[in-house]
């Protein structure tokens, strides 16, 4: 990434909204942060009210309630440019915040060099998307025999649940969630915990939404 920066000249990359794409868990490996300032070498984690204090950031990250102005004008320098990581996440806020922070700097797309860089992928993580994807294959493989009439659909996802966990996954993001419409296209729950009683029929149709770690 710095190395991106120096050939497109921007000063500071600026993550309006880090949630996008799990930007925050890849750059940081924390969620939460409202807003990232990535210098090169070091980041600032800007947070909206709490700073986490379960565990200790990582030496060349800062976790912030507010910007550093001074070094964010700083870091920008003669370049003059900020580049903007998925801008579309702008909210009129953050985009007067930025002119008061740096008014004078340029405000540029950076989305497209950034995604080059998030986009490569090592041996290794290749390896592991390969196996979730083999992983989620056999959940919607198994879809139709465990997603029969009559059935709970509590049940019919902690089947599924159940059957991620025995194909390996693990951890706080393992999902199977189902969303529910009728025969009109009709949504009927946007979330199965909220009908617990709501039995499979026919003409019913259903989203599967599957994450595995």
């Amino acid at each position: 990434l710095s190395e991106m920066m120096a050939l497109e000249e921007y000063g500071v990359l600026v993550f309006p909204d880090p949630s996008v794409e799990g930007l925050n868990l890849w750059l940081t490996g924390e969620r939460g942060q409202s807003m990232l300032l990535f210098y090169g070498d070091t980041m600032d984690a800007l947070y909206m009210q709490d700073i986490p204090a379960q565990t200790p950031a990582h030496p060349a990250i800062r976790r912030r309630i507010q910007p550093d102005e001074a070094r964010l004008r700083a870091a920008i320098g003669d370049k003059k440019r900020l580049g903007l990581v998925f801008a579309d996440g702008l909210t009129l806020d953050t985009r007067n915040a930025l002119r008061q922070w740096a008014p004078e700097a340029e405000r540029a797309d950076a989305t497209l060099p950034f995604s080059r860089i998030k986009g490569r992928k090592t041996p290794f993580e290749l390896a592991l998307i390969g196996e979730t994807a083999r992983m989620i294959q056999k959940v919607f493989e198994a879809f139709p025999s465990i997603c029969r009439e009559g059935r709970l659909y509590k049940d019919i996802c902690d089947e599924l649940q159940y059957l991620i966990a025995s194909l390996g996954s693990d951890g706080e993001y393992m999902i199977a969630m189902l969303h529910v419409f009728n025969h009109d296209g009709l949504s009927l729950t946007p979330l199965i915990e909220s009908a617990p009683g709501m039995r499979a029929e026919q003409g019913h149709q259903i989203a599967l939404l599957v994450e595995t770690n």
